[in-house]
């Protein structure tokens, strides 16, 4: 299983909000989800994302790649895992 860090969109047609979220690729985009990792308002800009940078690092750990459109700061290199 591959997982990815993607955005589940919500909201109105014209009101985007998005879900940072945990998913297998195998499935679509606003499909199943694995955890949700925190939420994205692009009309509030990077500012206004809220990770719980805790669960990002412990998916990123568990070896979740980020997919290219998130906000740059879900990008970040992933840490060493602890319990090797």
């Amino acid at each position: 299983m591959s997982v990815k860090i993607r955005l589940t969109r919500t909201g109105r047609h014209s009101d985007p909000f998005y879900r940072i979220v945990a998913a297998d690729s195998r499935f679509a985009r606003d499909g199943r989800i694995i955890e949700q990792i925190g939420v994205y308002d692009p009309k509030k800009g990077l500012e206004g994302a809220i990770i719980d940078e805790n669960l990002r690092q412990e998916v990123a750990c568990r070896g979740s790649h980020p997919e290219r459109q998130h906000p740059r700061h879900v990008r970040q290199e992933r840490p060493e895992r602890q319990d090797r």
